[in-house]
């Protein structure tokens, strides 16, 4: 299983990617990309890293608005490593029907947050596979063309 989740602001994946020590990050990261509800992340999950296409669906019609989306991806595997629950919720999507691909990191702290962004830092974001990026600019304005990942 894989989970996609949006970044709010594209340019923190550069932030992230060029920072050597994940504890030095900018705090404004941790609101813009990390905000909780209940002690949860939200992500959109997915079986096979070739077919995202439903998460995808869900992720961008459940956002404001797509100009440039900046995905990240997590495996299973490495959530698992790092000690992470996941637990399957109904996430609110345009995407009719499909509320189920909705999965929530679970029992959120202060320290595992800091875990979170140890393990984009190191596992994830200099991935470009698993960083995906979505631009309306490159891709016009058919979600058809917005799920060709560059």
């Amino acid at each position: 299983m894989y989970y996609l989740r949006k970044l709010s602001t594209p340019s923190n994946l550069i932030r992230l990617r060029n920072e050597q020590d994940y504890t030095q990050l900018p705090a404004d990261i941790l609101g813009q990309e990390f905000r909780t509800s209940s002690n949860t992340l939200s992500f959109w999950k997915f079986e096979h890293l070739d077919d995202m296409t439903d998460a995808l669906k869900a992720l961008i019609l459940s956002s404001n608005g797509i100009k440039t989306t900046q995905t990240i991806i997590v495996g299973e595997h490495i959530l698992k490593s790092y000690g992470f629950e996941m637990k399957d919720t109904c996430g609110i999507t345009g995407y009719l029907g499909r509320c189920s691909l909705h999965s929530d990191m679970v029992d959120l702290t202060y320290e595992k947050i800091g875990v979170v962004m140890q393990m984009l830092h190191n596992d994830i974001v200099n991935n470009d596979i698993l960083t995906p990026r979505f631009d309306k600019k490159k891709y016009g304005n058919s979600l058809g063309m917005l799920l060709t990942i560059n």
